[in-house]
């Protein structure tokens, strides 16, 4: 940004290190979502999970907004189920699709302009 500017989307990102946000992780139950003994994972049982993972989040961590808690969240969940074939069965359609509209941006741009 010109003159030293910060632009206003990084402006709204909560000011914290990765420790603060690896401590508000470790307070979140991932295990009921990756015990295959508990057996498939339903919309209801999941959508309250992800409710309280968020507010146990915020609570560890109180910079966070709700946005960027379930941003948080839902980045680690899409790299351990997707990525590392992780999770209870139905988990993968649980979870938001690996698209999101950065990542429809970044893919809509000609290859000769990305960096």
């Amino acid at each position: 940004m010109p003159n030293g500017q910060q632009c206003p989307r990084c402006a709204r990102v909560p000011q914290s290190n990765h420790g603060d946000v690896y401590t508000a992780l470790r307070g979140i139950d991932f295990a009921v979502l990756f015990d295959d003994a508990l057996g498939p994972i339903n919309r209801t049982s999941f959508d309250a999970w992800h409710a309280d993972a968020i507010q146990a989040m915020i609570e560890k961590e109180p910079r966070l907004t709700v946005g960027w808690a379930t941003k948080i969240i839902n980045v680690y969940l899409k790299t351990r189920v997707y990525i590392g074939a992780q999770g209870r069965p139905y988990l993968k359609e649980m979870i938001h699709p690996l698209i999101d509209a950065g990542s429809m941006a970044w893919a809509s741009t000609p290859i000769s302009k990305s960096p």
